[in-house]
Formats: structure tokens, C-alpha cells, sequence
């Protein structure tokens, strides 16, 4: 059984990054990577999911899972490609107007490989970085704290209790609906810190800017839909854009809500 929650230790070597959905553009990732001098015998890198689909390279996903220092959730699109492969109903349908009609021009040794890969993918992360626990998750972490999401996640027991939270971790927009309202109005109380953790890192729904709110950070800022792909250091907090059509790479802020 895939396990859906994973610990990783601090790293001791070097330092650790996170980035947003990729969504296929990984020549965006590779500007990023290389502007911030990212050591592969060193530092370490976290994608809160959405690595494929939309974008031109969307294969080279599979270059980055079979890299040790890369360290992945499953994203819904993720997701969509296990339903598919799995036969669920309209599944291939679905996917396919999502962007994943690229998956179905590869070499089926190719296929077979990245299937596999993407199905060890787990659905929350917890990392320690600088003395602190740091959460990835893709949607939704919930609301009743980290602890809980856990606790969810490794129950054996209950696989529905289990399945219903990992739904929620994949697909969920609840807290990201709550931080877009509060950025295009600024009249709405802005969503709650995730208790239990120091910080959660979150995707999946894209954001005109990095924006963050108490303990949480979204990170998805649209390089599925032709804008910025963002990465942050875990230790510092910084941040850096790279865009479509623009050279270099470009060092920004979060927007504090």
C-alpha cells in the first residue's frame, strides 16, 4: 500500500527548496534551479504536486522522480492519471480536457514507468528544516490541524476515514477560496493557521501572487495558465519567479494577508 503521509528529516548537507505546480514547464524549473545556485549533491527540492499537464514537458516528470533529491505530492492531475490508468469512470475524459493528452503519444514502457512512480507519490508531507516542521500539502489540510491530517492519513483501520481526508489533501480549495476573497477584497477575515505545525506550503489553486496567511503559503501562481512558476527557500523564506517569455529569474515577496 502506497503510504499517504511521509516524514523526511532535516537536511544536514545543504539547504532545501519548495516549488509551485509545474504543470510541464520544466524549462522554468530549470531557470529557477540554476539562478539560485541549487547543488544536487547538497540541497533538496519539494513539488506540492500538479507536475504535469498544460505545460510542453510534461514527460520530464519523470526525469525529476527518479532524481534522489526530488521529493514530490500528488497533485489532482497526478491523480487524474492513476484514475485513468485504473479505468474509473470517465476518467480518460476528464483527464484529457485537463491536459493530459500528451500521456497518451508515449511509449508504453514509458507510460508503465511514470504510472508507477507517480503511484508511490504521497499526499502530505512533513519536513524538518532550521528546527521547524514544515507541511506540504496540495488542497485542503482541513481544519482541525495537522496532527489530525496525520492521524487521517495513517488509519488503517478506517480506509474511508483515510480516503475522504486524502480527497481532500488532493483536491480541496476550501482555505484557498477563503485567501482569494480576502486578496480581491480584503474584506474577509483571512484563513486560520493550521495547528500543529509550524508553517503548511500549499498548491493547487492558483494565486495572483505568493500569498501567505498566519502558518500558511500558497505557492501555485498560475505557470499552468502561462504566468510565473514560484520557488521559495524553507530556511529564509525567499522567493523566486521565473515566466514564460522572460528572461532570468526574478526575486520577490510574499503578500502578507
Amino acid at each position: 500500500m502506497t503510504a499517504l503521509f511521509r516524514r523526511i528529516p532535516a537536511n544536514r548537507a545543504g539547504r532545501d527548496f519548495a516549488v509551485g505546480d509545474i504543470h510541464g514547464h520544466f524549462e522554468l524549473l530549470d531557470r529557477l534551479l540554476d539562478g539560485v545556485g541549487f547543488d544536487p549533491g547538497r540541497d533538496r527540492l519539494f513539488s506540492v504536486g500538479d507536475l504535469v499537464d498544460r505545460g510542453p514537458d510534461s514527460p520530464r516528470a519523470a526525469e525529476f522522480l527518479d532524481r534522489e533529491w526530488f521529493h514530490a505530492l500528488r497533485g489532482n492531475h497526478e491523480q487524474m492519471l492513476l484514475d485513468a490508468a485504473a479505468g474509473h469512470n470517465d476518467a480518460v475524459a476528464l483527464w484529457r480536457m485537463n491536459g493530459g493528452e500528451w500521456f497518451f503519444d508515449l511509449p508504453v514502457d514509458f507510460r508503465t514507468h511514470l504510472h508507477q512512480r507517480i503511484a508511490r507519490l504521497p499526499v502530505a508531507l512533513e519536513i524538518e528544516c532550521g528546527g521547524e516542521r514544515i507541511g506540504l500539502v496540495h488542497g485542503d489540510p482541513g481544519d482541525d490541524g495537522w496532527d489530525d491530517l496525520v492521524d487521517r492519513l495513517t488509519d488503517h483501520a478506517d480506509p474511508r476515514r483515510r480516503d475522504r481526508c486524502a480527497d481532500a489533501a488532493v483536491w480541496g480549495r476550501r482555505s484557498a477560496y477563503t485567501a482569494l476573497r480576502f486578496l480581491r477584497t480584503g474584506g474577509e477575515t483571512p484563513p486560520p493557521a493550521v495547528a500543529g505545525i509550524d508553517r503548511v506550503l500549499l498548491g493547487h489553486t492558483p494565486m495572483p501572487c505568493p500569498a501567505a496567511a498566519g502558518n500558511t503559503r500558497w505557492l501555485d501562481t498560475g505557470a499552468g495558465h502561462g504566468r510565473p512558476l514560484t520557488l521559495t527557500a524553507l530556511d529564509d523564506e525567499r522567493l523566486w519567479q521565473a515566466a514564460p517569455g522572460v528572461a532570468g529569474i526574478r526575486e520577490g515577496g510574499w503578500n502578507e494577508l
